[in-house]
């Protein structure tokens, strides 16, 4: 019987005397219990000093680690999982980088559609059927941003104009010029399909995605790693594709479906919408233009065409007619971009 003369065993052994007779007693154990001791002994050596501190400071400490890192911080726990997928560690490596998350605007005011037109927006840009234009590009750095640009901008469906100087532009007139204002808006050519409803609300921002599709659009470009694709080659017509050259081209995700297909415009006077999965034409569009298709524009169930016939058409998609026709420039229409509001196109002419 154990009295307050007698002490417990443990309290009146040294650790080394302690440590000395484990030892003997591990040692009279079999193979297999000592396995078994060894799960159990397991877990009490391991100690998680990151997911024992409060998680403000966590994420403190994890934010010093490079990218590459926080996947393998990942991979430790469900802990280390949750503070590293955690949006501030991510969004801060994407503003360290200059990549923002974009969203497809709810309302484009006419005065911040001026302070955009420094953004390039390269999709469904076409030229006339006389002359071409090369492209070179600077470094590639200035290829990689370009593509990823592109990429963001194609599946928002974010859609802004750039000119790189004031020549050779013309605003298109869609309908009568509205009250107290001075620029020419297109309410009745381009229906609103939100009027009169709150707008859908905006998708969260997922800065770890957005990182990860930037790099891995980057190592692709570097290491020459990407697929090719082809949907229609020369020559070939069994796809229902295109019986001449193609001037334009721009990928589009349906805001409703969120089924991404490929709209192109072509020198055959047609503009076709190929099912990606398929590799097969699903629709074409055609009948307007007398002349090649130069550029097209694809926004919120609508398309827009410019021709070098100098003609600009407005297509609802959706319902598989045309809105509306016109002839404003003098010369072949090289460019046409649009949104709720207004559709701006630019010519070779006046």
């Amino acid at each position: 019987m154990q009295t307050a003369s007698n002490p417990p065993m443990e309290d009146a052994m040294s650790v080394q005397d302690r440590e000395e007779l484990a030892l003997k007693l591990l040692a009279s154990l079999p193979r297999s219990r000592l396995a078994i001791l060894h799960q159990q002994i397991t877990p009490l050596l391991q100690f998680d000093i990151v997911g024992s501190l409060p998680t403000e400071v966590a994420l403190q400490v994890f934010g010093h680690l490079p990218y590459h890192t926080l996947l393998l911080c990942s991979l430790i726990s469900k802990q280390w999982q949750k503070l590293a997928n955690d949006q501030s560690l991510w969004k801060k490596l994407c503003d360290a980088r200059g990549w923002a998350w974009r969203q497809p605007p709810r309302y484009q005011q006419a005065n911040s559609s001026r302070d955009n037109l420094d953004q390039l927006d390269d999709e469904g840009i076409g030229e006339s059927d006389e002359e071409y234009e090369d492209v070179y590009v600077e470094s590639v750095e200035e290829a990689k941003v370009e593509l990823t640009m592109m990429h963001a901008e194609l599946d928002s469906g974010l859609m802004q104009l750039a000119m790189t100087s004031t020549s050779a532009g013309a605003a298109s007139k869609w309908s009568a010029r509205a009250k107290n204002r001075t620029r020419h808006s297109a309410p009745s050519a381009v229906p609103n399909k939100n009027a009169n409803t709150d707008p859908p609300g905006r998708r969260r921002p997922d800065y770890k995605l957005l990182h990860q599709t930037h790099i891995r659009l980057r190592n692709r470009f570097l290491t020459s790693s990407y697929r090719v694709s082809p949907l229609q080659t020369k020559g070939s017509l069994n796809t229902g594709g295109h019986t001449s050259t193609i001037y334009c081209l721009q990928l589009y995700t349906d805001p409703e479906t969120g089924k991404q297909v490929l709209f192109t415009g072509s020198r055959d006077r047609t503009v076709r919408e190929w099912n990606l999965n398929t590799r097969m034409v699903e629709r074409v569009i055609g009948g307007i233009h007398a002349s090649s298709v130069l550029s097209i524009c694809v926004h919120n169930g609508y398309l827009a065409s410019a021709g070098s016939d100098r003609q600009l058409a407005l297509w609802d998609l959706k319902a598989g007619r045309l809105v509306k026709a016109l002839i404003e420039h003098e010369d072949s229409v090289l460019c046409v971009r649009f949104n709720d509001e207004y559709l701006v196109s630019c010519s070779k002419g006046a």
